[in-house]
C-alpha cells in the first residue's frame, strides 16, 4: 500500500515535469516563430527596397541570397549618377560591390536628408501652394527608386539622361 503511495506520487512529479517541460518548448517554438517572421520581413523589405531576388537555401532567413536584378542595377546607376553631381550624397560603391544590401540600405536612408537639402536650396522659391513650379523635397529620392523626375527638375539638377524625364 505504501509503496503504491509512493508510486503515485513520483508519477504525478514526473507527469508535472513533462508538463512544464512540454510548456516551456511550446512557449520557445512560439518566440523562434515571431522572431523567424520577423526577420522574414525585414529581409523581404530590403529585397522589395532594392528590387531584389531572394533565394532561400534553407529554411533558416539569414541564409537568404539576393540577386541584384535590372531594376536594381537602373536604380544604383541612378544613384550614382546623384551622387556625383553631389558630393554630399553618398554612394556606397564598396558595400554594393560586395553585395552588403544592409549597409546599401542603410548609406541610402542616411543620404535622404541630404537629397531634400540638396532639392530645398535649388527651388528654395518654390511653394506647395503654387502647383506647376513646385518641387517636392523627395524628387531625388524619387528618381533613384522610380526613375521619374519632372523635366525642369532634371534639368536644373543636371540630370541628363532624358529617359528618366516625366512631365
Amino acid at each position: 500500500m505504501v509503496y503504491k503511495k509512493k508510486h503515485h506520487i513520483s508519477m504525478l512529479i514526473i507527469a508535472i515535469v513533462v508538463c512544464v517541460i512540454i510548456s516551456f518548448n511550446e512557449d520557445r517554438k512560439k518566440v523562434y516563430q515571431v522572431t523567424n517572421d520577423s526577420e522574414l520581413e525585414s529581409n523581404s523589405l530590403l529585397g522589395a527596397e532594392f528590387y531584389l531576388d531572394m533565394r532561400y537555401p534553407s529554411k533558416l532567413t539569414d541564409e537568404i541570397i539576393y540577386y541584384p536584378t535590372e531594376k536594381t542595377e537602373e536604380m544604383l546607376a541612378r544613384w550614382e549618377l546623384i551622387a556625383d553631381l553631389f558630393p554630399e550624397i553618398v554612394y556606397p560603391e564598396r558595400a554594393v560591390n560586395e553585395e552588403n544590401w544592409i549597409e546599401v540600405s542603410d548609406t541610402l536612408e542616411g543620404n535622404k536628408l541630404k537629397m531634400e537639402d540638396v532639392v530645398r536650396v535649388r527651388f528654395q522659391n518654390t511653394s506647395p501652394y503654387d502647383e506647376e513650379d513646385y518641387v517636392s523635397p523627395y524628387s531625388l529620392e524619387v528618381y533613384i527608386y522610380e526613375g521619374r523626375i519632372h523635366t525642369h527638375v532634371g534639368d536644373e539638377l543636371g540630370i541628363e539622361d532624358p529617359k528618366f524625364y516625366h512631365k
